[in-house]
């Protein structure tokens, strides 16, 4: 029975790792803003026409508010009906990996108590092994094939055509370059990179702990 559990909160704390990281940024007004400045999003929209789209953005998203059809067109509302339905599964899945780890915790602790910590210990340990593992292989696979590639793998995968956009005449691919996604994404692989190196540090130490006792 530990072997099952010790797998299921290793994947659980995987996806909450990711998740919570993707998150942070994907609703990040400060963080859109100094890419705008960077990426020269200012040239062509006003601060403020740029943030108020990109905050109409995330309330769609959350399915606060309807898209502003005047700022998007058509095919660039299809395209973000699917990036909301994918946002929308990502917190679901989410959700469930958070009640899946606490509830592996709770089975494990009222099937074993005395090994308890030593559980505990070793599932931070390869947890955050199995997350380093993970972002090692992609790094590997994005430096072999490099962003683009990976990029039009991905929208192939979970979008169903509406993702070619012309930058001189779409106001999303203005605002949202490639370099916007490739920063972004790094930003969240190198994040889940540290959290995943402290907590595998930290259930080293508590193993290494429970080995003395």
């Amino acid at each position: 029975m530990r072997k099952p559990l010790l797998i299921l909160s290793i994947v659980a704390v995987f996806l909450i790792i990711l998740f919570s990281t993707m998150f942070s940024y994907i609703y990040n007004t400060n963080y859109y803003n100094k890419k705008y400045q960077q990426y020269g999003v200012y040239d062509r929209f006003t601060k403020e026409e740029a943030l108020n789209a990109t905050e109409n953005l995330f309330g769609y998203f959350k399915s606060k508010n309807l898209l502003d059809m005047d700022f998007f067109n058509e095919q660039e509302a299809s395209h973000l009906s699917d990036v909301k339905n994918l946002i929308q599964r990502a917190q679901q899945l989410y959700y469930v990996s958070v009640s899946l780890f606490w509830t592996v915790l709770v089975v494990m602790y009222l099937l074993n108590r005395k090994h308890f910590i030593k559980f505990f210990a070793d599932m931070m340990f390869y947890s955050g092994a199995f997350a380093i593992a993970l972002i090692v292989i992609f790094s590997l696979l994005y430096i072999t094939t490099g962003f683009d590639f990976i990029f039009v793998k991905f929208h192939e995968l979970f979008f169903t055509g509406n993702y070619a956009f012309n930058p001189a005449t779409s106001n999303m691919k203005s605002l949202f370059s490639d370099a916007f996604f490739r920063d972004l994404s790094m930003r969240i692989f190198l994040i889940t990179l540290l959290k995943a190196g402290l907590l595998t540090g930290a259930g080293y130490v508590f193993r290494a702990k429970q080995l003395h006792r």
